[in-house]
């Protein structure tokens, strides 16, 4: 499956958010850097651009606009290029002949400035998602080893800036209880995974644990959207050992009578079918 070409809206955003984590402000002011610096670079009499780098650049650039969204049915395939064709312009900048102190000084202490103020932010984003996902990760305690799982985790309707980094938190149970979880498929070309659980039905499909609020089903062009209720019905309960749901929205209770509850913790929900 390959398809969405030249979706320009979506490039465009894949361009401002290359370093997107959890502050949009912050994210947008990284990357606001790039094009200042190559003005800069630009407006100097002292610098200029090697052409072998600018010439990269100008390779992943067109590389960029002309891959389609999704190659071979791997999504994202032309955001995954932003990040690296970014990070080849102010790579590129050299002086045109003798380094000329002052300059060479002033983006050194830029650059060290961007890096480490980067750094800091990034390792408080990633300790704030680390101790929101060992809080969830605990209802592993309470799946045995072998378990067929059925996993659903919210997501948000509307676009959010915030990376969502738990679409698949459940393929734990994979690495830590050797059970089934429905968060990873079988990919033809893409992975060396094989899905031998058949019984999982709808399951065993990309993406069935992603679920989204009632009222999304609503919107226009949306209809067929899986909510949660949505997924609360077609589970096959025995077929599926327990029920882990993390960071839903509401849904309908009367769809969980009959689930034993085991665990709750901090936007996490394991229930025994």
């Amino acid at each position: 499956m390959t398809r969405a070409w030249f979706y320009w809206k979506l490039k465009w955003e894949w361009i401002y958010s290359a370093v997107r984590d959890r502050w949009r402000w912050f994210d947008i002011a990284t990357v606001a850097t790039v094009p200042l610096l190559a003005l800069f670079a630009l407006a100097s009499r002292q610098l200029a651009f090697s052409r072998n780098l600018a010439f990269s650049a100008i390779v992943l650039w067109i590389c960029f606009v002309i891959l389609p969204w999704t190659v071979f049915g791997s999504a994202y395939a032309d955001m995954r290029l932003a990040p690296y064709m970014l990070a080849l312009i102010p790579l590129a900048i050299r002086f045109r002949e003798e380094t000329h102190i002052p300059t060479a000084r002033a983006l050194a202490v830029v650059g060290l400035a961007l890096v480490v103020i980067r750094i800091a932010g990034t390792t408080w984003s990633l300790g704030l998602a680390a101790r929101d996902q060992e809080a969830k990760l605990e209802a592993l305690n309470h799946v045995p080893e072998g378990a067929a799982v059925v996993s659903l985790v919210g997501r948000e309707c509307r676009r959010v800036w915030e990376l969502p980094r738990d679409s698949h938190l459940p393929g734990m149970i994979i690495a830590r209880r050797e059970g089934f979880s429905n968060d990873q498929w079988q990919i033809d070309g893409t992975n060396l995974m094989k899905v031998i659980y058949y019984d999982a039905g709808v399951f065993r499909e990309d993406p069935s644990q992603m679920v989204f609020p009632e009222w999304c089903a609503g919107r226009r062009k949306q209809k067929r959207l899986w909510t949660v209720n949505k997924a609360l019905k077609a589970i096959p309960r025995d077929k599926f050992d327990y029920l882990w749901m993390v960071d839903v929205p509401a849904y309908n209770p009367e769809l969980t009578r009959g689930m034993t509850p085991v665990w709750q913790g901090r936007g996490s929900m394991l229930y025994r079918l």
